[in-house]
C-alpha cells in the first residue's frame, strides 16, 4: 500500500538536508521521543551521502490491534523484537530513504522523501510511505491498518523535528 505527504517547513532545503545529515539530529530526534535504549550502529558520511543504521528494542504492543493482527503478532513475535531503521541522505539530490523493518515481522515500511526549496526560507517535503506486508490472506488488511498511523506518526514526528530546528 502507498501513500504519498506534502508537509511545508519554514526553513530552506540545504538547512535541513544539513541537519539530516548529522548524527547530532538522530542523537537529539532519539531524545525528543524519550528513547534511551537505541542504537546508532551505523553513521558514515562522504560529505554529500550520509548512510544511517539505528537499533532499538521495542515490546510488542497489539492490544489496541484488531483481532486478526494481534493474532499474527503473537503467532510471530514473543516479547521485544529489534527495530532497525536505516537510510541515506544525498544533500545534492535532497533527497532520502528512510527503511524501517522488525525482526521477526513480516511488513517492511519504505519511505522516500524529496526537500523541495519554497522561496529562500521554506521546503515542502514530499514523503512517498510504502506499507508492504508479506502475509498471505491479510496482508492487505495489515497494511490497510497501518497505513493512517504511518501517515500521523510522520506528521506528528515533522511537527517535532521543526521544533527542533527553531531551538538551534
Amino acid at each position: 500500500m502507498r501513500s504519498k505527504l506534502d508537509y511545508l517547513m519554514n526553513f530552506p532545503a540545504d538547512f535541513l538536508i544539513e541537519q539530516y545529515s548529522t548524527k547530532a539530529f538522530y542523537e537529539a530526534r532519539m531524545k525528543m521521543d524519550g528513547i534511551e535504549d537505541a542504537d546508532i550502529v551505523l553513521f558514515e558520511s562522504d560529505g554529500n551521502k550520509t548512510r544511517y543504521c539505528i537499533e532499538r528494542h521495542v515490546e510488542m504492543q497489539t492490544d489496541r490491534a484488531p483481532k486478526f493482527i494481534q493474532k499474527i503478532a503473537d503467532n510471530l513475535v514473543k516479547g521485544a523484537v529489534t527495530v532497525r531503521t536505516q537510510g541515506e541522505w544525498d544533500k545534492k539530490k535532497l533527497t532520502g530513504i528512510n527503511q524501517i523493518h522488525a525482526d521477526g515481522m513480516p511488513v517492511n515500511v519504505n519511505i522516500d522523501f524529496k526537500f523541495i526549496p519554497e522561496g529562500d526560507s521554506s521546503t515542502r517535503i514530499k514523503a512517498e510511505m510504502e506499507i508492504k506486508a508479506r502475509i498471505p490472506i491479510v496482508g492487505k488488511q495489515l497494511e490497510k491498518f497501518m497505513m493512517p498511523k504511518m501517515e500521523r506518526v510522520m506528521v506528528k514526528d515533522f511537527d517535532k523535528v521543526s521544533e527542533y530546528f527553531k531551538s538551534l
